[in-house]
């Protein structure tokens, strides 16, 4: 037995962001006033921004206010003076606009602030939160990040053209973890056909494509590619869940958040370790996903370490076992396909990373 559904309308497609207006208008029969947009505070975004009000305007939305307090990996501080701001403007619905940050920010001030519209405005292709209730918020005090439920979109425009202005970092990085929540998704204990399906899909797209986005910033089709293979990948572990990879990425993550460090990058050094330790689990699907993966570990290795100049993560010793702990307490880790200890995992933190 299995069930499979979400509540989020997906629109799809190059140019539907000129239709902002009228999908808002169709979905809800009237278009919420005022409306708030939530994303960061940066130059590539604002001719968006401005073009997004001049349609929401148009469409008969009189008032539409911004709120660009977003930070990479949000925390908690910026999730309160999101909320306030959403309840100081009055703000009747919520579009999240930018990468996963500002969609698990916006997902996370719409349930504060009893938002019941929620629209999300996926600018990567990486994280698949634009169909998803959960988000990952950092607690600055603890250097944990918490994963939790917070409130399904009621609507995702996914638009291909919005993701050509990506970097090659940023687009490796969001490829990369879109392939690592395909892969997880794949192998989760928890999957089942519909999930394998929608899977197996994302890893071939990413394959595909990847490599072409990364020497072709503009070439919409492979774009296009990678973000519907996001957002696959997105549906599989909203049913299926993930493992290992990010049950050990998010803590790595919230303990040297300080250093900034980027979740894609964290990602690149685990998968392949994990996908070993993982593969007697399901030696079938391994073999099915195995040139896959080496496929990866090539971009990875030359786009990454070769030609960015990037070095390895350093990991403290005597973080491991703390760190080891916390990620056998992850969420994630409770869909991981095959049993482990906490001396596993600091096997797979030490092989993966420098140590120091």
């Amino acid at each position: 037995m299995y069930e499979f559904s979400f509540p989020t309308k997906v629109i799809f497609g190059t140019g539907v962001i000129k239709n902002i207006g009228k999908e808002i208008h169709k979905f809800c029969n009237k278009l919420p006033s005022p409306l708030m947009i939530v994303t960061v505070r940066e130059k590539w975004n604002e001719e968006f921004i401005k073009n997004i009000r001049v349609k929401l305007k148009e469409a008969g939305c009189k008032k539409v206010d911004i709120f660009r307090g977003v930070k990479p990996d949000p925390t908690r501080e910026c999730i309160e003076e999101g909320i306030k701001f959403c309840k100081l403007s009055n703000s009747k619905g919520i579009i999240a606009f930018g990468g996963g940050s500002s969609m698990d920010t916006a997902k996370v001030i719409a349930k504060g602030a009893n938002i019941n519209f929620l629209l999300t405005i996926p600018t990567t292709a990486g994280t698949g939160g634009e169909i998803s209730p959960w988000a990952v918020i950092t607690n600055e005090k603890t250097q944990e990040k918490e994963s939790f439920i917070a409130k399904f979109p009621d609507m995702a425009l996914l638009d291909p053209c919005l993701t050509v202005s990506m970097p090659p970092k940023v687009t490796l990085f969001t490829g990369i973890d879109a392939f690592s929540h395909a892969l997880e998704s794949y192998f989760s204990k928890s999957t089942f056909s519909l999930t394998d399906a929608l899977s197996l899909q994302a890893i071939q797209l990413i394959e595909e494509n990847l490599l072409n986005t990364l020497r072709e910033g503009n070439n919409l089709s492979a774009r296009s590619k990678m973000l519907e293979a996001s957002l696959l990948a997105g549906m599989a572990m909203l049913h299926s869940g993930l493992g290992l990879i990010h049950a050990i990425a998010h803590p790595i993550g919230g303990l040297y958040y300080s250093s900034g460090l980027v979740h894609g990058f964290i990602i690149t050094h685990l998968i392949q370790r994990v996908a070993e330790f993982n593969k007697s689990a399901n030696l079938a699907k391994y073999r099915k996903v195995r040139d896959s993966l080496e496929v990866m570990k090539e971009i990875i290795d030359e786009e990454l370490f070769l030609k960015l100049g990037m070095s390895k993560i350093e990991i403290k010793e005597k973080d491991i076992h703390l760190l080891a702990k916390r990620s056998t307490d992850n969420v994630n880790a409770l869909t991981n396909p095959r049993s482990f200890t906490l001396s596993d995992i600091e096997d797979i933190i030490r092989n993966s990373f420098k140590v120091v």
